[in-house]
């Protein structure tokens, strides 16, 4: 005696999977390119970068400021040593 239903063709489940697996995968490197840009490339203050990301990358506001912040250049600091 058979209690649970027929299952769906399994080839429609797993392409869905993929599907959703794949999306989500573009989702999260969406999310995270504010991170992604700061650390390749070598920005100083990457990881506070990542943290406004992480805590406020959901807000679009949040989300602009971390990659305006990733892209631009470090200031170097000019010393001047005299002889």
């Amino acid at each position: 005696m058979n209690f649970l239903p027929d299952s769906p063709d399994t080839g429609t489940s797993l392409a869905a999977i993929a599907l959703s697996i794949f999306f989500f995968l573009l989702f999260l490197n969406t999310y995270f390119l504010p991170s992604i840009i700061a650390k390749n490339g070598e920005k100083c203050d990457r990881a506070a970068i990542f943290v406004l990301n992480l805590f406020l990358g959901w807000t679009l506001v949040g989300w602009v400021l971390a990659l305006a912040w990733a892209v631009t250049t470090d200031r170097k600091e000019h010393i001047i040593t005299l002889r």
